[in-house]
């Protein structure tokens, strides 16, 4: 297993996220059984206009949101927020979250589940 991998490169494939609205482009870069901690995956995803992470809720683990390029609306922790490039958003364990591209731009997100 290589411990360097290019997201450029990768192949991409499209999914519905927890039955949200339209297809993220997404690219798995690692798998549980790439690490020996207990961080489960990383993606990279790109979410299109008007697409959708759908709202749902994690008991098991925590998945931290780090936004590389566009902004959105995030309902996080119960409440809606503002998100754009730079910010980085941790979703814990028992809290319901999803994610809507409302602005014109694809929006590109590296997202790392770790269990607890």
């Amino acid at each position: 297993m290589s411990k360097i991998k290019n997201i450029f490169r990768a192949e991409y494939f499209l999914e519905k996220s927890h039955n949200g609205i339209g297809a993220l482009e997404k690219v798995r870069v690692f798998e549980k059984e790439d690490f020996k901690t207990k961080i489960d995956f990383i993606d990279y995803v790109i979410v299109q206009p008007d697409h959708t992470i759908g709202y749902h809720q994690h008991s098991e683990n925590e998945e931290i949101y780090f936004i590389l390029k566009g902004s959105s609306s995030m309902i996080t922790g119960g409440e809606t927020v503002k998100i754009c490039k730079g910010d980085v958003i941790i979703n814990e364990c028992g809290e319901s979250h999803g994610l809507i591209n409302n602005s014109e731009e694809p929006m590109e997100i590296f997202i790392f589940q770790v269990s607890k």
